[in-house]
This record gives C-alpha cells, structure tokens and sequence, in this order.
C-alpha cells in the first residue's frame, strides 16, 4: 500500500496542472471572425535595402492591406503615455539609439527613423484609421510590466475602432486583464519554451509560463505558439485535451508553411507570401 503515499499525491499534482492549463471552452467559437486569413507579422515588411517599408510601418500595414492579408502588430506606450506601434523594448535595433520607448515622449520620438526608411513609428491611432476595418487585426500587447496600465490605454483606443480585432500577449497577466475587464475582445496567450533562452533559463517564473499554468486566470481564447517548440509537451497537453484555437507563429519559408498549415488554424507569417483567401 505504500505505493499509493506516491500515486495519489502524483495525481492530484497533475490534476491540478490540467485544470490550471485549461483555456476557455469557446476558443474555437469565439476566434470564428479572425479564420481564413494569413497575418502579416509586423505588417507585409521589408527590413532590407531599398527599406521602403520596415517592420510595424504605415508603408508595411498597406502592402499588406493591398495583398488582402490580415495584420500582426505591437504596441507599447510612450513616456507620455502614447500607444505606439513598435516591437522591441529597445529602439537600437531598429532605429539605433540604444534606450527604450518608454524614455521617450512621442514627438520625441518622432525624430527617430525606421532603419533607414523615411518612416516614423506609427500612433496605434494612425495604423487604426489606415486599416480602417479592411483586414483582421491580431494586437500583441507589449507588457513586460504594468500590464493594467498598457492594456487600459490600448482599449480606450480599440473601442473607438469598428474592425475585427484580437489581443495576445506574452504576459498572463495583460490577457487576464482583459478576461476580467473586457471578455467580450478576443484574447490570446503567446507561449515559447523560455527556458530554450539564456535570459530566462533557471527562474522559476519562466518555467510556469512555458507551461502555460496562468491559463487558470487569463482563459485565452487561443494558444499563439513558436513552430519551431510546438511538439512540447504543455502545448501537445492543451491542444490534445482542450482543442483550443491556436495560432502558429512565425512561418518564415515555404518548408515552415507545408509543415504546419494542418497544425494551427490561423498562420503568422514573415519573409514569404502564402496564397490570399479573401
């Protein structure tokens, strides 16, 4: 008998697990609008010379518009508390000045350029009105902290907006925000396997947010998951028991499209141009 000192406590453990992975029970219902389209990541961009239309660029949500593909961007805030339209935390990457967006206020801002583009980082109100409803959007909130305070700015703006829209972020606690305070937007939860990265290998935090364990507070609506970690176990778990709505990101070749068009519903892409539906 003394094998059940084990067994039981085990299951109890992974009980617990599988009730605190569990999505909502109406992704699949609640994504309908955003299914038949491909989503340009960061807009249909080109982050190479003649740089005529860099990565989260007015220049780069147009093509896209024009090509009929759905759009993928970010958003963060300003020092002065503007939504803005930009990726990384830091600007040195694309603009070269090694601080972040947030030291910035955005006419300051407005002096940086996109690579070496004319191109300015957007207003999210700016990028709004130029879709203007014409294409899905997928909103990925940037919150590697405050997430209340990103997300309450970025609602106050999407509510002004009529188009189909949804918001992921890597932060549980900006998509429980939004599953506590607004349920009726379509919400996701971006996952990796953190530990893959140096940065994060080893904190304790990262290992509970690759296993998806704050599913229990934010109920995303869909999974948005690295293709190239997606025979882990905590999304193999998920997707087998739950059947969420999941969205591959990011398909950068043919070969990435072929391999994982019949595993995600919805496809994030880069670098290639897959076949328009609408």
């Amino acid at each position: 008998m003394n094998y059940l000192y084990v067994l039981i406590p085990l299951f109890i453990l992974i009980l617990l697990y599988l009730i605190c992975i569990k999505p909502s029970s109406h992704g699949k219902q609640k994504c309908t609008p955003l299914m038949g389209w491909f989503y340009a990541h960061r807009g249909l961009h080109e982050n190479a010379s003649p740089f005529n239309s860099p990565e989260n660029s007015l220049e780069a949500f147009k093509r896209a518009i024009n090509s009929g593909y759905g759009i993928e961007l970010d958003v963060q805030l300003t020092k002065d508390k503007k939504v803005v339209v930009f990726h990384d935390d830091n600007l040195s990457r694309i603009c070269g000045i090694d601080k972040a967006i947030s030291d910035f206020t955005y006419d300051e801002l407005r002096q940086f350029r996109l690579l070496s583009s004319n191109c300015i980082i957007p207003l999210f109100n700016d990028v709004l009105q130029l879709i203007n409803g014409k294409v899905p959007l997928i909103v990925e909130i940037k919150a590697p902290s405050k997430a209340d305070e990103i997300s309450i700015y970025t609602v106050k703006i999407l509510d002004t907006y009529k188009g189909i829209y949804c918001i992921e972020s890597f932060n549980p606690l900006s998509v429980a925000w939004f599953c506590k305070n607004r349920p009726d937007i379509i919400r996701g939860q971006l996952c990796d396997k953190f530990w893959n990265f140096p940065e994060y290998r080893g904190k304790l935090l990262y290992l509970i947010l690759q296993n998806m364990m704050f599913n229990i507070i934010a109920k995303p609506h869909f999974i948005a998951f690295n293709i190239k970690n997606k025979n882990s176990i905590p999304y193999r778990i998920i997707k087998f028991l739950y059947k969420p709505c999941t969205v591959a990101w990011a398909v950068r070749s043919d070969d990435d499209y072929i391999n994982n068009k019949d595993e995600f519903d919805l496809i994030i892409f880069e670098n290639i141009q897959p076949g328009v539906t609408k």
